[in-house]
C-alpha cells in the first residue's frame, strides 16, 4: 500500500484513491474433485480367442487330439464422465472481460474422463442455465448470464494460467480410454450484477468416434438391439454416451469507502478544551478512514490514497505528521509505539508512502494494506489554523 501527497498549483494538494481488488474464491480451502478409478477394460475391437483340447484313448491307444476354438471382438462399451473441479464457485468482479483477469480469479473447470474401452473424441458445450437454477455450490441461485464460452484444456498444474491459453479448444480429441483432462470454461465477459449475484454453468461432455482426425468424430450409432456378433467390427452400447455438470462464477467485490472528517484538539485561548474553535492558532486533526463494507464479499488492497491540504489556511510547520490508528479503538493519540514511529514528511513537496511494515502495524490490515470485509484502514493529520 502507498500513501502520496503531491503538490498540486495554487498550493493545493492532489488527492486520489485508487483500489485494486483481490477476490477470494475460496477454492483454496475447498476439496478438489477426482476422475473415476481406472477401469481397465479389455480393448474395444480386440480379438479374444479360446482353443478347447480333446485328448483321448481307443483300446489303450492315443488318438489325435481333437481341438476347437471361437473367436469373438470385444464391443465397445461407451461413457463419459463429467465433473466440476474445485467444489467451489469461482469469483469474479463486475463487467471482468480481459483473459488476464480470470488467471488471478480463477474460473470454472471440469474434469472430463473417458470411461470407455476405447479411445474417443469428446464434444463439450457449455450454456448458461436458466434463471434461479440451483448454484451446486449453495450460494445464491442463478440471477445473471455471461458470455459466450472459451474451452482450454490444463497444461498439467491444474491451475488456469497463461500456460493453459496458448490455443483454446473446440473439442477433447482421440482422448485414451480412461484418461481424464481437466478443461477450463472461460466466459467473454463478467455482467455488471451486485456483489453475491450468480451465474450457474453447465458443461456438457458427449461421446464420438474417434475419427483419427483432429476434427470432432461422428456420434456413435446404437447397436444395442442387435444381435449379437462373435467377429468382425466392434458394436456399441451407450452406456452414458453423455455427461453433465454444474459449477458457478459468483460476483466478488469490495465495497469501499473513504470519509474525511475533523475536530478541533485546541486553540490559542481557550487552549484544549470543549470550548475550542476553529480561529487561527488553531489545532486542527483530520480523520480519514478507508473501509470496506461488511456486506462485500471480496478483499480489497488499498493502493494510494492521497490527501488535500490547502496551504493556504494551514500551518503545518514544514511537515506533516501522518498517525495511524494501530489498535483501531478510533483514537490516533495512543501512536507514536515502540512498535511503529510515527514519521514527518517534507511539505509541501513532498511524497509519502506507507510501506509494508507499517500497513501491517496497522489493525485491520494485512501485510499489504489488504482490507478484508468488515476492515478498515484510519489514520489522522494535524494541522494548525493560519
Amino acid at each position: 500500500m502507498s500513501n502520496n501527497i503531491k503538490p498540486r498549483p495554487g498550493g493545493l494538494w492532489s488527492a486520489m484513491l485508487l483500489l485494486t481488488v483481490a477476490l477470494a474464491t475460496g477454492a483454496a480451502t475447498a476439496a478438489v474433485n477426482t476422475p473415476p478409478a481406472d477401469n481397465n477394460y479389455s480393448t474395444a475391437g480386440d480379438s479374444v480367442t479360446n482353443t478347447v483340447e480333446l485328448d483321448y484313448e481307443v483300446g489303450g491307444v492315443a488318438q489325435t487330439q481333437i481341438t476347437d476354438s471361437e473367436t469373438f471382438t470385444v464391443d465397445r462399451r461407451v461413457a463419459v464422465d463429467v465433473i466440476e473441479y474445485d467444489n467451489a464457485t469461482s469469483g469474479v468482479s463486475p463487467g471482468q472481460a480481459l483473459l488476464a483477469d480470470f488467471y488471478v480469479t480463477g474460473t470454472t473447470g471440469w474434469l472430463v474422463t473417458n470411461t470407455s474401452n476405447d479411445s474417443i473424441d469428446v464434444a463439450l458445450a457449455a450454456v448458461n442455465r436458466a434463471t434461479a437454477s440451483a448454484d451446486p455450490h449453495g450460494g445464491a441461485n442463478d440471477s445473471f448470464d455471461t458470455g459466450a464460452f472459451t474451452y482450454y484444456a490444463d497444461d498439467g498444474d491444474n491451475v488456469f494460467d497463461a500456460g493453459d491459453t496458448g490455443a483454446s479448444i473446440t473439442h477433447l480429441n482421440a482422448l485414451a480410454a480412461d484418461a481424464t483432462v481437466l478443461v477450463w470454461v472461460v466466459p467473454a465477459s463478467i455482467g455488471t450484477e451486485d456483489s453475491g449475484e450468480t451465474a450457474v454453468v453447465r458443461l456438457t461432455g458427449a461421446a464420438r468416434t474417434n475419427d483419427g482426425a483432429a476434427t470432432l468424430g461422428a456420434a456413435f450409432a446404437d447397436d444395442e438391439g442387435n444381435a449379437d456378433v462373435l467377429g468382425g467390427a466392434a458394436q456399441n452400447v451407450l452406456e452414458q454416451a453423455s455427461d453433465f455438470d454444474d459449477d458457478s462464477f459468483t460476483i466478488a467485490t469490495a465495497i469501499m469507502s473513504i470519509s474525511k472528517a475533523s475536530t478541533v484538539l485546541s486553540d490559542p485561548i481557550n487552549g484544549a478544551s470543549a470550548d475550542a474553535k476553529r480561529i487561527p492558532g488553531a489545532t486542527i486533526r483530520y480523520t480519514i478512514v478507508v473501509a470496506n463494507d461488511a456486506t462485500g464479499t471480496a478483499p480489497a488492497d488499498v493502493v494510494t490514497i492521497n490527501d488535500t491540504l490547502d496551504n493556504a489556511y494551514f500551518d503545518t510547520g514544514g511537515t506533516v505528521t501522518l498517525y495511524f490508528d494501530e489498535n483501531d479503538d478510533g483514537d490516533c493519540d495512543d501512536l507514536g509505539e515502540a512498535s511503529h514511529a510515527s514519521t514527518s514528511y517534507a511539505d509541501p513537496t513532498a511524497t509519502f508512502d506507507v510501506d509494508a511494515a507499517e500497513a501491517a502495524a496497522t489493525a485491520g490490515t494485512d501485510a499489504n494494506g489488504e482490507l478484508d470485509p468488515g476492515e478498515d484502514l484510519e489514520f489522522c493529520i494535524d494541522v494548525d489554523i493560519l
